[in-house]
């Protein structure tokens, strides 16, 4: 893949030729390796969960398509027909010899009617408990064709027909105990690697199908007896507690994938726990493991990955030791739409290296002006006499020669830069307002082309993909062209020639993430970027973010900065601190960059994790320190700034900006 501070994302045109191999990814010499759709259940369960069934039908849709078939009421069309059905072909793979199958003179109940034309009863698949436990969400709710096909039968023509020409997605429940599994193995690997076909089962069965090794060392017990499992030496005596944990790391010359590095391991959590209790990491090289909760899926997609829900209560886990043999439990975010590299994802748990983030209350008052002379061209001609609120954008509220106003989705009015000098700035109150219609239309409005190219800098999030997923979403979607400067780390930050051509030369539009906005203006500061955004927007680049990425343009912003999870490894400090820790914390002003001559609050509208409202002490800090005026902004609104001229737009038709004056 690209060095992650040059990351350049091509059209999404399904036309564009750049998109129509959407199964193969790159490596880190630029080749193509094959990407198979894996997704890992906790349990035969998981396909229960409405969530997890969801992601899989989205996986199996066209790369076109960013939405699902919706979930309706129970289908009445039949399994095999593909009359009226919404959603992708779904084949079951299951072994009536392991299942409680019903015969075919069986009632519902299970009562044997004898058939005296048959000499003998046959097994039906379609009528177990476990094809009914797989199946039934994708039939009752996406309308999926379904087949399904016994492997006790050997039916191999007819299993090879279905998934090679018909097939979008397989749900694959025969079982570790099945004794005939190796064609089928086999062949479902080599399809996966070639067709874009998303698999489905437990940890036991898909390490199978993906060749996945059990994690043993080999090493060699006093007893010397060992056992062969996957294409390791294993110990016999530890087949028993660890032979139910796998990894994946076939990554060959003939099969270029890799689904999961050869350091981690993944289980299903109770027995993942057990295993780290036992301190069996100590005994083999595996430095953690994915664990897989019963009611959740971990979906694998090459070098990609995230953890699926099925409750708010079900989720993955990364489970490891520090160096003194200490567990560390993060459990992964759950509520995520797009999978994120397995590396950053695996490294979640580790704090940022930035020597500031170790007493950043040490920089609460550092002078981060850069923009003093601009923020004077952008004065308003005319100014609000009085502490207001502009949700209305009456008469009554904001004179009509006032500096603040609103916008809804239906204005006509378009706002202009007085010169070209003049920069242009769009401040949202939350990143999930970045995928708000009103408030994208405004900044593509703002950037004088229907397509702009537009430069993430994610640096306040840690430059975390999840949160570059989210911010861009909707200009992806729209095919704008994207381009990711990550500067958090050292060993991420282009040379000065480069950079200067990403932020000055290049973007028509810079979007900074929402995060730790102290910690983003410091790196800023120390590798040059906050000057060469200024000299940007004076290029006429439209400068937007969110939160963090709304409060820099600013003189001064109220911050969350000194919240204890406000960090990279956010998941981890939540699950580590306790729910006193977490709220022991304070708001502060600090000096931003500088364009817009006033304190800017974002997340208006919210209280903090601390229990405090924005809006309240915002306005404490504001009696104590009456020289500057305060925006507020809320959540899902954006205040647009150009030259004197301001209005507030509202993502929802509800959310606006707040003028407070001393």
């Amino acid at each position: 893949t690209p060095t992650p501070s040059k990351t350049c994302l091509p059209n999404k045109d399904p036309d564009n030729d750049n998109h129509k191999d959407n199964h193969k990814h790159k490596d880190e010499n630029d080749q193509d390796i094959r990407a198979p759709k894996v997704l890992i259940l906790g349990s035969n369960r998981a396909l229960q969960q409405l969530k997890i069934v969801e992601h899989a039908v989205r996986l199996a849709t066209s790369p076109a398509s960013t939405t699902p078939p919706t979930a309706s009421s129970p289908s009445t069309t039949s399994p095999s027909s593909k009359v009226n059905a919404t959603g992708p072909n779904v084949v079951y793979l299951g072994a009536s010899s392991l299942h409680s199958c019903y015969s075919d003179d069986d009632d519902e109940d299970g009562n044997h009617h004898p058939n005296p034309t048959e000499r003998e009863t046959k097994r039906n698949l379609s009528r177990s408990p476990e094809y009914r436990t797989f199946t039934s969400r994708f039939q009752d709710h996406f309308h999926c064709p379904l087949r399904f096909h016994d492997l006790s039968l050997k039916d191999r023509e007819g299993i090879r027909l279905s998934v090679e020409t018909w097939a979008d997605i397989v749900l694959c429940d025969w079982g570790e105990d099945f004794q005939h599994g190796e064609w089928i193995e086999t062949f479902l690997r080599e399809v996966a690697l070639e067709k874009d076909l998303v698999v489905c089962g437990v940890v036991s069965v898909t390490g199978k199908v993906f060749e996945f090794t059990t994690p043993f060392s080999g090493e060699e017990k006093e007893d010397g007896e060992h056992v062969r499992g996957g294409n390791e030496t294993i110990n016999k005596l530890d087949v028993e507690q660890d032979a139910d944990l796998n990894i994946c790391n076939k990554n060959d010359s003939s099969n270029r994938w890799i689904c999961i590095p050869p350091d981690t391991a993944v289980s299903q959590t109770k027995r993942a726990q057990k295993l780290l209790k036992k301190q069996t990491l100590l005994r083999h090289p595996h430095q953690r493991i994915l664990a897989i909760d019963n009611l959740a899926a971990l979906l694998l997609t090459g070098h990609h990955s995230m953890a699926i829900s099925g409750d708010v209560n079900s989720t993955c886990h990364i489970l490891a030791m520090d160096d003194s043999q200490n567990t560390i439990s993060m459990p992964l975010p759950w509520n995520w739409m797009e999978p994120i590299p397995t590396l950053e994802l695996l490294e979640l748990h580790a704090p940022a290296k930035a020597p500031h983030l170790e007493s950043l209350e040490d920089f609460v008052d550092t002078d981060f002006v850069i923009a003093g002379n601009v923020a004077e061209m952008m004065m308003p001609s005319t100014t609000v006499s009085n502490a207001n609120s502009c949700r209305d954008g009456g008469d009554d509220d904001v004179a009509d020669d006032a500096a603040i106003g609103t916008g809804t989705d239906t204005d006509t009015d378009e706002t202009e830069p007085a010169t070209e000098a003049v920069p242009k700035i769009v401040a949202a109150g939350r990143m999930k307002a970045l995928q708000m219609k009103p408030i994208v239309e405004k900044i593509i409005q703002l950037s004088n082309t229907p397509l702009p190219k537009l430069l993430y800098i994610g640096t306040a999030s840690f430059d975390r993909t999840d949160k570059f997923l989210m911010c861009t979403q909707a200009f992806r979607e729209l095919g704008c062209e994207i381009r990711r400067l990550d500067v958090s780390e050292e060993d991420t930050v282009p040379s000065a020639e480069e950079m200067r051509e990403m932020v000055v030369e290049w973007p028509e539009v810079i979007l900074c993430s929402g995060g730790n906005t102290l910690h983003a203006l410091l790196r800023w500061k120390e590798v040059g970027l906050d000057l060469l955004m200024k000299e940007s927007g004076l290029n006429g680049t439209v400068l937007c973010g969110a939160s963090a990425g709304a409060g820099c343009w600013f003189s001064s912003l109220h911050t969350d900065s000194l919240r204890p999870d406000n960090t990279k490894n956010r998941e981890h400090v939540l699950n580590e601190l306790t729910e006193k820790e977490l709220q022991d914390w304070d708001y502060a002003k600090i000096s931003a960059l500088g364009f817009i001559d006033a304190m800017c609050v974002p997340h208006f509208d919210a209280t903090g994790t601390n229990g405090a409202k924005r809006a309240e002490d915002a306005e404490q800090i504001l009696l104590e320190d009456p020289s500057t005026s305060v925006i507020g902004v809320d959540e899902n609104a954006a205040l647009v700034v150009v030259g004197g001229d301001a209005m507030a737009v509202s993502g929802d038709g509800k959310a606006t900006c707040h003028v407070m004056m001393p």
